[in-house]
């Protein structure tokens, strides 16, 4: 059996591995004339290399030789490193040209080469030696070599010439974007997979680099640019320095970097830009949405860097509602007109104004909370400032009244969409339960009257209001329209069917059935306003009287527990008049109301009757009687004469029917000015006291015991979303309840209540 002959350190080493592979890999690094194609070592070349450093690392002790060649492949690497590279690079290194890049690259290529040869010779060393001693493989050896010896001597230099060649392409220079990539590939693999080297010998220095430049060009642009101007060049420089960490940085510099380009662009110079006369409020006032859409996206970069954008557009809002408050008080103040309860063109003022911002906000500023809050608490501002004897609850009531009925030269979507922007501006007002009152007169005015243009509409506008504020809000609502569905069924309980079925049944025979035509409407009390009650003694013809008991009857036959009164305020009929003497005599019908139709009663037989006769004889006060012969003898048609003659009514006034009237239509209608307000305000106050005192009720039954200042900010927290309540109200009904029981004060705490079960 042959013994294979032991191979010695030195000639293995210096015999083959080093004069023959070492120093053939390192002629050919040096010299690229004498390179050629193909594989720098044929695979028999590399076989045998391969072969002498198996051999010299598997022999017996004491002739194993793998830790003298793992030390020789280090002292190779190093000697290599150190008297070849670091001087090829340092010669190229003194004026921070490019030049150091490129011969940079060059030998970091080479080093790789070699590492990757050096590597396959020494394969077994990686396999076996290092393992088993736990030491850094040689590739790690290679690098660790290369970082010590030249990335260490040379990378402040390499770093400063990477910063100007990306200073020179901010300026618009052409430069070398992949030698700057391979730089960084550089940095990353020093780190041995971390970013250390990477973060703080290039990136550190880098971003302070960057915000020296930034700075320097937001003050100039400042100097020379507008508003819209400076931040369409902040808005490239953004996507530039994005686009500059995508083509040869590291990914993690991006946030860095633009969080560095942020704060000197935008951040530090944000109230110039804004405040500037070109700034947000000129770009708001022109309507300039590209420029304002610009800036929402580059504020809404920094954290809360839309809240003093938002803050102007807050301002911008509220001075227009307020332009317009002030430009209503003037109109008042200049004129000696009465004061109406209505005014679109106010409205549709303040319709147009949200219209216009709520677009803005939604198209150009994402509907971003902080600008719906801006536009919220702008509206609220000059929604909840009244102007003249009318709140602006009862001036938009008016406006839904008036698309609500017939008349309105527009299409159902189109009103449909305006009463959609009459709740929105319903959710801004404080003393939203005035509204409430106030459209339930206006709602019941319209059903009872039958002025309503569409039963659709008037769902829809509930529906909305109750999606909005809660069922609570609309429950009256619902009910009324639910009683004149009641009212409007042919086969109801009450209904005009039933009521005249019930009248020939009950005719004793002989009698005829009465010329009075009587048509009720039974409606839930509860659901419906209270005004008009004082009508309700009203002393009506007797031939209405008798219609009346009739029904009472009926009703009472079908429903004995219920309780039935009559508002002849809300009633209305058809009087025949016949006006004229001989071939000149006309009949007209006419249609009043229930108070008007009494009132003519009274001259049918060409009566005179002086203004106290009629008051006395209807049973009416001042208020009601005023209007109602106004509305008889002075408006535009004149069926009673009126002495003296004068548009006003007065105690001395004397009437008769008036015998001259004519009129080219047969049929006509006489209205009367109401003499009613828009709400029982004294309804309203009673309401919040219940809402207050219910509030406290529950709050102090959850919590059982509270101090002052916390039972009234809850309270003023529950009850805000129907009206804002004072603390002087919250205080009054916190002791209305001590004083029933319902609470007590603390012994020992001072302002503390305690809920009594």
């Amino acid at each position: 059996m042959s013994v294979k002959p032991i191979v010695e350190l030195e000639s293995g080493w210096q015999n083959v591995l080093k004069t023959k592979a070492i120093a053939r890999l390192h002629r050919f690094l040096d010299d690229e004339s004498t390179r050629e194609s193909g594989p720098l070592f044929a695979h028999d070349e590399y076989v045998k290399y391969y072969s002498m450093c198996y051999d010299m690392c598997t022999q017996r002790t004491p002739f194993n030789w793998s830790d003298p060649l793992y030390q020789r492949h280090e002292s190779t690497c190093s000697e290599y490193l150190r008297e070849t590279v670091l001087p090829a690079v340092q010669g190229k290194g003194d004026d921070g040209t490019i030049f150091l890049l490129k011969e940079l690259d060059h030998r970091w290529d080479n080093h790789l080469l070699m590492s990757k040869w050096m590597g396959k010779f020494f394969m077994y060393l990686d396999r076996y030696h290092v393992k088993h001693h736990t030491l850094d493989s040689l590739g790690e050896v290679g690098l660790k070599l290369f970082k010590t010896i030249v990335f260490e001597e040379i990378k402040v230099t390499v770093t400063n010439t990477i910063i100007d060649m990306i200073n020179k392409e901010r300026k618009g220079e052409v430069i070398n974007r992949d030698i700057i990539k391979k730089m960084i590939v550089i940095y990353e693999t020093m780190g041995l997979g971390e970013l250390d080297i990477y973060t703080n010998d290039f990136e550190q220095k880098f971003l302070i680099k960057s915000r020296e430049e930034f700075s320097e060009r937001s003050n100039s642009w400042l100097e020379s640019d507008t508003t819209p101007e400076y931040m369409i060049k902040a808005e490239k420089a953004l996507l530039a320095e994005s686009e500059c960490v995508k083509a040869y940085l590291n990914n993690s510099t991006e946030p860095k970097l633009l969080k560095v380009v942020e704060d000197e662009l935008l951040l530090k110079v944000q109230n110039d830009l804004l405040t500037a006369p070109t700034g947000c409020t000129a770009l708001l006032a022109n309507d300039k949405h590209e420029d304002l859409n610009r800036m929402f996206n580059l504020f809404n970069r920094l954290e809360n860097g839309l809240q003093p954008m938002a803050d102007i557009f807050k301002t911008f809002v509220e001075t227009l509602g307020m332009d317009l408050i002030t430009k209503r008080e003037t109109k008042f103040e200049e004129s000696d007109e009465k004061q109406k309860g209505e005014d679109p063109e106010f409205i549709r003022a303040v319709l147009a104004i949200h219209d216009k911002n709520r677009a803005l906000v939604a198209d150009h500023f994402s509907d971003h909370g902080v600008f719906l809050k801006a536009l919220t608490e702008a509206f609220k501002v000059f929604m909840n400032r009244n102007v003249g004897d009318h709140s602006n609850a009862e001036l938009m009531v008016s406006f839904c009244d008036r698309l609500l009925k017939p008349g309105e030269k527009m299409s159902d979507e189109d009103i449909s969409a305006d009463l959609q922007k009459m709740v929105v501006l319903l959710s801004y007002l404080e003393d939203k339960d005035r509204f409430k009152e106030i459209y339930k007169n206006m709602l019941s005015k319209r059903l009872l009257g039958q002025s309503s243009a569409s039963d659709d509409l008037e769902r829809e506008m509930i529906s909305n209001m109750k999606l909005d504020n809660g069922a609570t809000f609309t429950s009256n609502f619902e009910g009324m329209m639910s009683d004149m569905m009641t009212c409007k069924d042919k086969d109801g309980e009450f209904s005009k069917r039933k009521y005249e079925a019930h009248l020939k049944k009950s005719m004793k025979e002989g009698e005829e059935m009465p010329t009075m035509e009587l048509n009720c409407q039974v409606l839930t009390g509860g659901n419906w306003p209270s005004e008009g009650k004082q009508l309700e003694t009203l002393n009506i013809p007797d031939e209405m009287q008798q219609a009346v008991e009739s029904f009472k009857q009926f009703y009472f036959g079908c429903q004995e527990s219920r309780k039935l009164a009559f508002n002849f305020y809300q009633g209305n009929a058809t009087v025949k008049g016949t006006f004229g003497e001989g071939k000149k005599k006309k009949t007209y019908d006419m249609s009043v109301s229930t108070l008007q139709a009494s009132a003519l009663a009274l001259f049918g037989d060409g009566a005179a009757l002086d203004y106290g006769e009629v008051k006395s004889k209807l049973g009416i006060n001042d208020d009601v009687a005023r209007p109602l012969l106004h509305s008889l003898s002075c408006g535009k048609y004149k069926v009673l004469m009126k002495t003296p003659m004068s548009k006003k009514i007065k105690e001395t006034d004397n009437f008769r029917a008036n015998h001259k009237f004519s009129s080219p239509q047969h049929k006509f209608k006489i209205k009367m000015a109401s003499f009613q307000k828009s709400h029982d305000a004294g309804a309203v106050d009673d309401s919040r006291k219940h809402h207050i005192e219910a509030a406290i009720v529950r709050i102090m039954k959850s919590r059982k015991t509270l101090g002052h200042a916390e039972l009234v900010a809850e309270v003023m927290q529950q009850c805000g979303n129907l009206f804002k309540p004072m603390p002087r109200q919250i205080k009054t009904s916190i002791g209305d309840l001590i004083g029933r029981e319902y609470l007590e004060r603390d012994e020992e705490l001072a302002n503390t209540y305690n809920y009594l079960a």
